[in-house]
């Protein structure tokens, strides 16, 4: 067997194993996961990218967060008066903003919680192999690469996708806030404020906490 037929046999076994999770019977259904999946076609949504865009701009906000001017041209003079202010310097807002939408990979579509995006978590598939692994009696080397481990069903590569439709958008508002209105919400002042309508704005305070009876849905028969 060829190595990619080997990877697709895999995908499928796993694949196959969460179908049949999702379907041995009524009992055994979990709910959160049913609704995930009947849900999947419309996410994400423009509230959903503009939360996460938001978030991750904040951050990097955060990393470039060097209160230390820079000093202008090759000049010799280091007096304070030729410096520049960082935190507001177009170089910074350009580092901001640099590759900033790749970022939706450290994401993972997870059933459960209001907001389905969740910094860092196992997606379900490594979720699936994980626990393929934990119960077989030999060693299982899946040698599958992560980005299909982990984006089986391409949802992170859309969101990532809206995520730079959306910046090449809001890259103005973004650089309006950023010189002139560092001192507001970010959030709210962008998504609520120039983005979305009222009815469009619920993700913004969803949860992304997993609810706690999620797993103990397989448990009851």
């Amino acid at each position: 067997m060829s190595r990619g037929s080997h990877y697709w046999t895999l995908l499928f076994m796993a694949l196959l194993k969460i179908s049949i999770q999702e379907q041995k019977d009524t009992k055994a259904k979990n709910p959160y996961f049913t609704k995930f999946q009947s849900t999947a076609h419309l996410r994400p949504t423009k509230c959903q990218v503009c939360r996460l865009l938001v978030t991750e701009f904040l951050e990097k906000m955060k990393v470039t967060n060097n209160k230390e001017g820079i000093h202008k041209g090759y000049s010799m003079d280091l007096s304070e008066d030729k410096k520049i202010n960082y935190q507001t310097s177009e170089i910074r807002f350009m580092e901001v903003l640099d590759n900033l939408c790749d970022r939706m990979r450290l994401y993972q579509a997870r059933a459960g919680p209001e907001f389905p995006y969740i910094r860092g978590a196992v997606g379900h598939l490594r979720e699936v192999f994980n626990d393929m692994s934990k119960k077989s009696k030999v060693k299982l080397n899946f040698e599958l690469p992560d980005d299909i481990i982990d984006d089986y069903t391409h949802e992170i590569t859309r969101v990532k996708f809206e995520c730079i439709h959306l910046l090449e958008k809001v890259e103005e508002h973004l650089e309006d806030w950023y010189f002139n209105h560092q001192n507001e919400d970010l959030m709210k002042w962008l998504c609520e404020g120039k983005i979305l309508t009222q009815q469009e704005r619920g993700c913004l305070t969803a949860s992304t906490t997993i609810p706690s009876d999620y797993y103990s849905v397989y448990d009851k028969k």
